[in-house]
């Protein structure tokens, strides 16, 4: 027999209805990207107790469509990229998934990043937010993911990070924010990350890098500045000048030998 959650469509490999054979109680993984699942319904995802993968890529889901994934206590990796996921993302934007690691929402049309978003998100690791419509990150955005090690915010419309806004993510690794609109490169946005290794400004619009942006007590071992950065003294008043350029190399370099010692 099979659980449905609706109205069954002849579309092959185009999934409209979500139908799933009864007893698959020892599924791990699940793949149901790029079909035009609009809906999830808590019987059937209930119904999978050991699910540890479950990939939606790629299909009609909205914010609304996604609270059937609560009570998902053993899924770890958890694919919504490409999706119809639109506003802020909050506390609440998605329901709590205590032992998920790796989430993954690019290409939707989330607007914002607000204050202890994806609260009960205790275990994650990875997010990826690429190709989005975020301008804003909120003061305490992330302050609820004590355990992230990878965030990636490439291809939005951010124009500045404040040091509150990723302040709690002690644990942080990679930081990729590039393609955005930032226009410096300050200590507000490194020094609360202490274990960062790498980040990711290419394609931005940084014409302004502080004295005190790269300190010697960095672990940073990968920069890449590649793309737009300012050269023309009459587009502003905080022109990177050569000093400049070669100030980050300086930097840069330090930063490398601080991590050989």
């Amino acid at each position: 027999m099979l659980a449905h959650t609706c109205a069954h469509h002849s579309y092959q490999n185009m999934i409209q209805c979500l139908l799933l054979p009864q007893g698959l109680f020892n599924l791990t993984f699940l793949e149901l990207s790029e079909n035009r699942l609009s809906v999830l319904e808590t019987d059937v995802i209930s119904s999978l107790p050991k699910l540890q993968t479950l990939r939606l890529k790629g299909n009609k889901l909205s914010v609304n469509n996604v609270s059937a994934l609560a009570g998902t206590l053993s899924l770890q990796e958890l694919d919504l990229s490409d999706n119809l996921l639109a506003g802020p993302l909050g506390p609440k934007t998605l329901p709590a998934l205590p032992g998920l690691r790796v989430l993954q929402l690019s290409h939707n049309q989330l607007t914002s990043v607000r204050q202890g978003a994806l609260t009960g998100f205790t275990a994650l690791v990875s997010l990826t937010l690429h190709h989005n419509q975020i301008d804003v990150l909120e003061d305490n955005a992330f302050s609820e993911l004590w355990t992230l090690t990878q965030l990636d915010l490439s291809h939005n419309r951010i124009v500045a990070v404040s040091g509150n806004s990723l302040a709690h993510l002690t644990r942080l690794v990679q930081l990729d924010l590039a393609h955005n609109f930032l226009r410096a490169l300050t200590s507000d946005l490194v020094a609360p990350l202490k274990y960062l290794q790498e980040l990711r400004l290419d394609d931005n619009d940084i014409s302004m890098v502080t004295s005190d942006a790269l300190t010697s007590g960095t672990v940073l071992r990968r920069l890449t500045l590649a793309g737009k950065i300012q050269t023309d003294k009459h587009v502003s008043m905080y022109i990177l000048t050569w000093s400049d350029t070669v100030w980050i190399f300086q930097q840069i370099q330090m930063a490398f030998q601080t991590c050989m010692l």
